[in-house]
């Protein structure tokens, strides 16, 4: 196991993380449709 891989699971853990938070928060909003639209904003 090197850093780099470690780097990469933390990243996608990340990523994952933030997508789902976004989606759950759409949801709660009443926007579930495309939450994903509205984390650039």
């Amino acid at each position: 196991m090197t850093d780099e891989d470690d780097n990469k699971r933390l990243i996608l853990l990340i990523v994952v993380i933030v997508l789902f938070v976004a989606y759950a928060f759409g949801i709660i909003q009443g926007t579930g449709a495309a939450p994903a639209e509205t984390i650039g904003e």
